[in-house]
């Protein structure tokens, strides 16, 4: 039994007997963020399913945050979204107890509550811009309020809690480094060139860098491809997850695929630029942020313009990201080699 003082706290006031069901609306840097929220909702019910993006249903799955899923590109599913409801989703809904909708929509909670008279709560799936709150906290905070986790429950130390944890169990080889030179938006992107040139100095250092494009990203390979350094694109995040459970360390920008590597207990540096690290620093036991800090960031939830100049991005060098990786290596006990 778990000697933690949390979880016989969440346990005394389980639902050991009924199923919940979490509507997820994001991608996957948002779907991970609310991680640590599904791992302390496991832990009072019996069954936690998602309707949420299949590739990130099935990755959620893989990583025990889940225990099924109902895809959101299927015809029954998306029909939550309309006049219309597929009656075999109907039915489906109709089966859970509780139902938390991590969506700013009430419009969605109005089309639930016709198909349901369960329980039903919706949680914004982040806090206002101005709000200095990671967002796992923010979430974590709704469902206390909402009186789906215990009101005396510290969000802070909850958060620490409920993330993967250690990397025990995985053998990996800690002189590869993973890079991920990509994101969700370009904006966010620290240069190409300055990843090429950060692998040659971990090259230098004694490290195997690689690195790893998404589906998305098919116009890097080229230039990455011209380094001299493996470039592997992949597509499924059941291999991405086992490609950064592989490897020493990994390094890249706010993206989903850095939020994915520190909730494995990897080594994760990562590069911000106008996002802002206050609410959107991946979770995990082993995570370093690297940025500069002029006067205009954080800005990429505010303003809708592009900024021509990238001060925030152009003004962080590899030595301060490579010096970032180091440090966090040498603090990393490892067990396999």
């Amino acid at each position: 039994m778990n000697s933690n003082p949390l979880f016989p706290v969440l346990e005394s006031i389980s639902m050991r007997g009924k199923k919940l069901l979490v509507v997820h609306q994001g991608a996957l840097g948002d779907f991970i963020t609310a991680f640590p929220a599904l791992n302390l909702l496991k832990r009072r019910y019996r069954k936690v399913d998602a309707v949420c993006q299949d590739r990130l249903g099935k990755l959620a799955s893989h990583l025990g945050a889940i225990n099924s899923h109902f895809p959101s590109e299927s015809a029954a599913v998306s029909s939550l979204f309309s006049e219309t409801v597929h009656p075999d989703i109907q039915r489906a809904v109709g089966s859970y107890h509780t139902i938390i909708l991590f969506s700013f929509s009430e419009t969605l909670k109005d089309a639930i509550r016709n198909l349901t008279a369960e329980n039903i709560y919706r949680v914004a799936p982040r806090p206002e811009p101005q709000e200095k709150m990671h967002v796992s906290i923010h979430l974590i905070t709704g469902l206390k309020a909402a009186g789906l986790l215990p009101d005396s429950m510290d969000p802070d130390r909850s958060l620490l809690l409920s993330t993967a944890g250690e990397r025990g169990g995985f053998r990996f080889d800690a002189s590869r480094i993973i890079l991920h030179p990509g994101s969700g938006s370009p904006r966010k992107n620290w240069p190409i060139a300055n990843y090429i040139q950060l692998a040659d100095m971990l090259n230098k250092k004694g490290k195997q860098p690689m690195f790893v494009c998404g589906p998305a990203e098919p116009e890097m390979i080229p230039t990455l491809a011209g380094s001299g350094y493996p470039v592997r694109q992949i597509n499924d995040l059941i291999e991405l997850t086992e490609c950064l459970r592989g490897s020493g360390g990994f390094i890249g920008n706010d993206s989903g695929v850095s939020h994915l590597s520190a909730h494995l207990g990897v080594p994760t540096t990562v590069v911000f630029g106008p996002s802002d690290s206050d609410r959107w620093r991946p979770v995990g036991r082993s995570v370093t942020v690297v940025q500069a800090d002029p006067d205009c960031r954080p800005c990429f939830e505010t303003d809708k313009d592009r900024c021509e100049s990238r001060d925030c991005l152009y003004a962080i060098s590899p030595d301060k990201v490579l010096a970032g990786c180091l440090e966090l290596s040498n603090k990393t006990k490892y067990t396999y080699t």
